[in-house]
């Protein structure tokens, strides 16, 4: 049995064939001597499917998809409306996973991911999905986003997906894959991207926040020298439509703990407390709303769900505005009102000799 673990897409540079690189899980070495180890195969066809079959000209087994973790596109493959007919094939096919976790490679062919070597582990689909699924909770970088859930809002009204984000990060001269923030689509058509710290504000606007840190400068200007540690977070949105304009709210709440400061605090003063949150609070409204006003002008993409909210909650006004609902939401109204409470500033006392 040839077991794969992760799956590149890319397009043939010689043909309209799709050429698929299999990362494989190495079962011939000894397992408990040298751990498990990858291999690496190519092939090519007119379909995805047929790639894949074709492998067979390869190996001695066909194969098997069961433990397949992580299906990495190109930007080609992205920006060409395939996705929507791999999607089909993985959720036709039996031996895939839906939560496997498709994501885009940046500005490199896809295949070249798998020509990295992971930090953590040598099978490089089983890093990724860890460093994915990590992530919400540490760097808010980028976002996980399983087969299912993007078979999901492709088919939903009024949102459009967003995928993570990959490329290559070359350490004393060994080339490793990083997360690179997220790419946003348009139907089934890449878009554009955002860079992980834009991400970062993305997933505070759509609620996916589970940790990570927040930067802000303490003074409320310059450039960022204070760190919270973020604990809890969650974000309330909600839309009002009067005398025909339409406009959303965000309201992120986020409990932290004060982790570094550039200016030590000498002493728990309730009123410099109270300075530092209002900074902290003003800073995270604004880049929500950088973020906001990026998304409407560049890509016109609803990654945000706002059209689904307004389906789900008033269906009537959503059938008056479904129609041009992609200009509609470039020139959406959207106000953000953060509020941030910090529990603890682990204050350091000083002692005198």
């Amino acid at each position: 049995m040839s077991i794969v673990s992760g799956m590149a897409v890319d397009k043939s540079p010689d043909s309209e064939n799709f050429r698929l690189t299999f990362e494989l899980l190495d079962t011939a070495k000894p397992i408990k001597e040298q751990g498990v180890d990858n291999e690496i195969v190519v092939s090519e066809g007119k379909t995805f499917f047929d790639a894949a079959r074709n492998a067979k000209r390869l190996l001695h087994n066909k194969l098997y998809f069961g433990h397949m973790e992580t299906a990495v596109i190109s930007e080609e493959i992205a920006k060409s409306g395939a996705l929507a007919q791999l999607i089909d094939w993985f959720l036709r096919d039996i031996e895939f996973r839906e939560t496997l976790d498709i994501v885009v490679a940046k500005g490199i062919p896809a295949k070249e991911i798998f020509h990295t070597h992971g930090i953590s582990q040598p099978i490089v689909a089983y890093e990724i999905e860890r460093i994915i699924n990590q992530d919400s909770k540490i760097t808010a970088s980028t976002v996980e986003k399983h087969l299912y859930e993007l078979y999901n809002e492709l088919n939903m009204e009024g949102i459009c997906p967003v995928l993570p984000a990959v490329n290559i990060l070359t350490i004393d001269e060994k080339k490793t894959c990083q997360v690179a923030g997220c790419a946003v689509f348009k139907g089934t058509r890449l878009a554009g991207y955002l860079t992980p710290e834009e991400t970062k504000y993305y997933l505070y606007a759509v609620d996916r926040v589970d940790g990570g840190l927040l930067t802000f400068p303490a003074k409320g200007n310059g450039k960022d020298d204070t760190t919270l540690e973020v604990i809890e977070s969650n974000t309330k949105i909600s839309f009002t439509f009067k005398k025909g304009k339409l406009k959303f709210k965000l309201e992120p709440k986020v409990i932290a703990f004060l982790d570094e400061i550039a200016e030590p605090l000498d002493s728990l003063d309730e009123q410099k407390i109270k300075e530092l949150t209002k900074n902290a609070e003003v800073s995270l409204s604004s880049r929500i709303r950088n973020v906001v006003k990026k998304v409407q002008g560049e890509f016109g993409s609803d990654i945000f769900g706002f059209g689904n909210m307004i389906y789900r909650k008033d269906p009537k006004l959503w059938k008056k505005l479904r129609e041009d609902w992609s200009e509609t939401f470039s020139g959406l109204s959207v106000e953000v009102s953060s509020k941030i409470e910090i529990v603890t500033t682990s204050w350091l006392e000083k002692k005198g000799v």
